[in-house]
């Protein structure tokens, strides 16, 4: 075989390799055509990812995220602004949040909250997904504590629970 032939065949079946489905479950020899992964078990179950609510509210995801809050016993689903819980009955529910996000310049240590500070204790400040300790200035503005300092483009995210 040709150096040619061999590069050619090695390509071809690379291309095969680029498109798969995943089936994990009791028949993994059927899988529809529209799925990318299937779970299927009589005697099994998918567990979510579990995390306080604190933990859940420190994230911002893609559309569509899910978690189980260990702290409201409930699936919560994230919409690309807030986290909607899936229980009450079955009917969704808004966790009741506002948050704004804001880069950071070199030094900054003063920001401006969504909405008027009413209790500082329903706010968690963020720095590149971390939680940060702050005091409150006035009504819509916190300042961060001392020891922490703000580097160019570093990432605040200010959610407060309404």
């Amino acid at each position: 075989m040709s150096r040619f032939t061999k590069i050619l065949v090695l390509l071809l079946l690379c291309n095969t390799f680029t498109y798969s489905q995943i089936k994990i479950g009791d028949d993994v020899s059927t899988i529809d055509d529209a799925s990318i992964l299937e779970l299927e078990s009589t005697s099994k179950v998918l567990v979510l990812t579990r995390m306080t609510n604190e933990q859940m509210l420190g994230l911002a995801p893609l559309p569509g995220g899910m978690v189980f809050n260990t702290d409201t016993n409930c699936i919560h689903s994230y919409n690309g602004t807030n986290w909607i819980s899936l229980c009450n009955d079955g009917i969704d529910i808004e966790v009741a949040q506002q948050q704004s996000v804001i880069t950071a310049s070199e030094g900054q240590t003063e920001f401006t909250t969504p909405v008027a500070i009413d209790d500082s204790d329903k706010i968690e400040v963020y720095r590149n997904g971390v939680r940060i300790d702050f005091t409150t200035v006035d009504t819509n503005t916190i300042r961060l504590e001392s020891e922490i300092t703000c580097y160019q483009n570093d990432r605040i995210r200010i959610v407060q629970i309404l």
